[in-house]
């Protein structure tokens, strides 16, 4: 069927669809079809342009490129200043946008006959106000642009505006200029294009400085529905400067004030008339923080915020709740209808502002305002306490007694009807009697969909919001986040460390669509209940981290070492785990089970760590206390327990013990007849783990790491071993001392590295037909890139060219730190073995003189072809993460890595500049 003949019903649906997945570029090509097609796009293509626009910059660092400017923004801008009234397009805007005058004059030629404002509804989203005026790489090369600025000496204009105290030498003139012309040109843009339309705008940016003029056309802006009001003056300043000024030029403080003053009181007097002259037409007014001027955020007093949502109405049952509405629900929280919010989102700064003012106003007659939004999918919010989803648990078990009472009644009825009996007439009198009374209204129906759970308890210490939110919600979650503060300090040593919390203790049903469960960064203790894994199937990334630091063994039995996977009487059956990282730290990593790890094909990441004390010291026990704790196998624990229980009858094991440790009635010592059960488990390191990529484990973990556990990994590509208990300080110690017969210092914790370690299991040198003098019956990891082993590793000279040569021959990056015994020329000349080495770092001291001897020399870095890196920061599942992003140099070039960098004496760089033949 051809496109005109379709039912407009049906064409609505279509472009509904483009339109809700912004693909402009279909929207675009339906434009240029026909006459028919164009008549019914246009409205969906022009109504809001500037965010279609804006869904199309690139998704990395340079996503508001010149090169994207020109491409989307310019040509928009453009057809929309064609439709505009002549007399508001200014020589500003003109330069602007148009290269030249015949570029200008031929542009305005080629009109369509299209009026392109008429469709426009919404002016320009926040997301895109710093490419359209901030962005000074396209003021650079816009030639027109330049030279009109340094004519009509806007130049020297926009400095005189900068106090003597604001100049930065360091900064880029043109980003100087760029910023005080973005106010000129936000104003006559802005302008230019909606004035005409005043009458259709729904939603709009008013740049501050610009108030005055949209106060007198107030008459006009009768479908005002959103605004957005830019603070794009500079009148508040950083700290330091406030106090240069109060004490240097304390007028222009003071003038400065009173125009910020003035600016505030002028925004909420534009609300009040609005609403008063078109009540409930205005829905939301906002005047977010601005970041244009560096060092200097431009920030609204909570005071006048709070003013403009008193004019305004309660949101209209909003779906969701963040930092856009967010002050406005707080104002009008009694009155606003959340059944259908589906994502609670509030600011994360300042919160103390409104954690008080929620308090007092979101708990009504007992209930959580939480309660109230019934649809509800994704909370990230700071935690308000431990009441917060208190209300869930009482609203279930209030539904299931419903039910259980509406279903006993129905037994009853139905087995009342089967007796058949006839009743008389006093026993009917008496049923009236005793009819019990009727059931109460049935509760409200549960909250569906909640998902996605994160917490941050800044504020207030965690409660029982985990423990509330997995039994109200155990079918919908998917995700469970709780953070603590961001600044983490050691947890003092205040003598026994209290008992860690079970997580999962309290969880009655199983939770099977719950793919993470992180808790971290708070002052409290966690291990994982006994049945946690084998309640959460589908769990891919468990991350359990607090911060204890001093432990010793018989705690750790105290607190018991709870099995994962698998059961006791199962030991040998496989599991269907499917989790892909595991990342404990302190009582959590204590209290894992190991065993748990032969039930987890999928991992592909393990982190097994213990915090530092206050002194950044890792408690490691003493190794005689950890062999004594140990089981021997894991075999004759199974054994064990199978044997006393089937020799103990039920009688003897429910009995009670004498004072002096016997049964009851056998009189024989519970000792002699229990086997002794109070051992840690035993960390066989002969899994198979086939996707681990990562492995990093630090104090006891890495002291007990057998490196036979590489056969088994065969994807591993990162490998962190940490046994040092003294932190990053290395003792200066000679090359005598740490080279010599025996240690300059005796040092518990060393683990002495030697072939035998790297022997390949001796199922797989059976399978390949190797002895025990084959190279090939050594371990080999040619995925291994990153290796980094810290303490007192001991290794010779000839150890190292063989780890380097025959176990991890493709290395790219290799740290040592305090390790003991090798010398340093062997360090060189092995890690120079490395064909795709890029860095090599050693915690050693070495004069400079020798290590000329060595064929090295300082590393100067070329900063115009050195590689840049650009760090970016971003919250992800309410945890913040940072990416390095090469760019190009000052050159334009993006150079690669330089190769073969050794960190020496104290971060210094050198560089290998010939091969090692000798040991100096």
């Amino acid at each position: 069927m051809a496109w005109n003949r379709l039912p407009v019903e049906c064409l609505q649906l279509i472009l509904d669809q483009l339109a809700e997945e912004k693909d402009i570029y279909s929207l675009n090509t339906l434009l240029r079809v026909n006459k028919h097609l164009c008549d019914i796009t246009l409205p969906y293509l022009y109504a809001d342009p500037f965010t279609l626009a804006a869904s199309k910059f690139d998704d990395d660092h340079d996503s508001i490129s010149y090169k994207t400017i020109r491409k989307l923004l310019t040509p928009l801008i453009r057809t929309l200043l064609a439709s505009a009234d002549p007399l508001c397009l200014t020589d500003l805007l003109r330069n602007a946008y148009w290269d030249s005058v015949e570029d200008e004059t031929a542009f305005l030629k080629q009109k369509s006959g299209i009026n392109y404002i008429h469709y426009l509804r919404h002016f320009y989203p926040p997301s895109v106000n710093h490419a359209l005026f901030h962005n000074w790489k396209a003021f650079k090369q816009n030639t027109r642009l330049v030279n009109y600025v340094q004519d009509q000496g806007l130049e020297k204009q926009f400095r005189a505006q900068e106090l003597s105290i604001e100049n930065n030498p360091y900064e880029d003139s043109a980003s100087v200029i760029v910023r005080y012309l973005a106010i000129m040109l936000r104003a006559q843009l802005t302008w230019a294009i909606c004035s005409p339309i005043f009458e259709q705008i729904q939603s709009l940016t008013v740049p501050l400085s610009d108030l005055q003029r949209y106060s007198g056309e107030m008459h006009r802006l009768r479908s005002l529905q959103r605004i957005n009001f830019k603070q794009d003056q500079k009148l508040d300043y950083s700290g330091f400067l406030t106090q240069q000024l109060r004490l240097e030029k304390p007028e222009v403080l003071a003038q400065r004030r009173q125009q910020k003053e003035d600016l505030m009181e002028g925004m909420v007097e534009f609300v009040r008339i609005h609403t008063q002259r078109f009540p409930y037409v205005l829905l939301q007014a906002d005047c977010p923080q601005e970041n244009t001027w560096h060092g200097s955020h431009q920030i609204a007093p909570q005071t006048y915020i709070e003013q403009l949502n008193s004019y305004l109405p309660s949101l209209i049952c909003p779906t969701f709740l963040d930092t856009t509405n967010w002050s406005q629900f707080i104002a009008k929280i009694e009155t606003t209808d959340l059944t259908r919010v589906q994502t609670v989102e509030p600011p994360r700064g300042d919160p103390i502002q409104w954690l008080e003012r929620l308090r007092g106003q979101c708990v009504l007659y007992d209930r959580s305002f939480l309660q109230r939004c019934r649809e509800l999918k994704k909370i990230d919010m700071i935690s308000l306490g431990p009441n917060l989803f208190a209300w869930a648990p009482r609203e279930k078990q209030e539904r299931q007694e419903y039910y259980a009472r509406q279903r006993t009644r129905s037994l009853e009825a139905a087995a009342a009807g089967n007796t058949g009996s006839p009743t008389s007439s006093s026993a009917q009198k008496f049923s009236l009697l005793s009819e019990p009374a009727p059931l109460p209204p049935p509760p409200p129906p549960p909250p569906q969909l909640l998902e996605e759970v994160i917490l941050r308890c800044y504020w207030e210490g965690l409660g029982t919001e985990i423990e509330d939110v997995a039994v109200s919600f155990p079918e919908t979650l998917t995700k469970i986040v709780v953070q603590g503060p961001r600044a983490q300090f050691a947890v003092p040593d205040h003598g026994a460390m209290p008992e860690p919390r079970a997580i999962g203790e309290t969880w009655l049903e199983p939770l099977p669509r719950l793919k993470k469960l992180a808790i971290f960064k708070l002052e409290e203790t966690f291990r994982m209940a006994p049945l946690l894994l084998s309640r959460c199937p589908a769990l891919e990334e468990l991350r359990i981290q607090d911060k204890a630091t001093v432990y010793n063994c018989d705690q750790v039995l105290a607190f018991g070492v709870p099995r994962q996977y698998p059961a006791p009487f199962s030991l040998s059956e496989p599991g269907t785990s499917r989790l892909k990282s595991i990342d404990l730290r302190g009582w959590s990593a204590l209290c894992f089970h190991p065993e748990t790890l032969r039930n987890t094909p999928e991992l592909e990441s393990l982190v097994l760590m213990t915090d530092h004390d206050r002194f950044m010291r890792n408690i490691i026990p003493e190794p005689g206390v950890l062999l004594s704790y140990d089981y021997p196998s894991l075999q004759e624990e199974a054994n064990a327990i199978r044997t006393a229980m089937t020799a103990m009858s039920l009688h003897q094991l429910d009995s009670d013990s004498d004072d002096d440790g016997n049964i009851g009635q056998g009189g024989v010592q519970q000792q002699q007849t229990r086997p002794a059960i109070l051992r840690r488990p035993c960390w066989a390191w002969d899994w198979h783990l086939p996707n681990l990529n990562r492995l990093r484990l630090t104090s006891e973990f890495a002291f007990r790491f057998q490196f036979k556990m590489l056969a088994g990994c065969p994807q591993l590509e990162y490998l962190d071993l940490s046994i040092a208990v003294q932190g990053d300080h290395t003792p200066d110690m000679t090359e005598e001392q740490l080279t010599g017969p025996r240690d300059y210092y005796y040092y518990t914790h060393k683990r002495v590295l030697t072939k035998a370690d790297f022997m390949a299991p001796s199922r797989l040198r059976n399978a390949k037909g190797k002895d025990r003098d084959s190279a090939d019956a050594y371990i080999n990891c040619p995925r291994l890139k990153s290796l980094h082993l810290s303490g007192r590793w001991s290794m010779t000279d000839e150890f190292l060219i063989f780890l380097f040569t025959t176990v991890v021959p493709n290395l790219t990056d290799v740290t040592e730190s305090q390790c003991l015994t090798f010398t340093f020329a062997g360090w060189v000349r092995a890690t120079s073995l490395l064909p795709n080495l890029l860095s090599a770092s050693s915690g050693r001291k070495y004069p400079e003189e020798k290590l000329y001897q060595l064929g090295m020399t300082k590393f100067k870095q070329d900063y115009r072809t050195a590689p840049q890196y650009i760090a970016y920061e971003k919250i992800v599942d309410g945890e913040e993460q940072v990416t390095f992003v090469q760019v190009a140099g000052s050159d334009g070039i993006k150079h690669p890595r330089p190769s073969g960098v050794y960190s020496l004496n104290l971060c210094d760089k050198y560089v290998l500049l010939s091969s090692l033949t000798s040991t100096k």
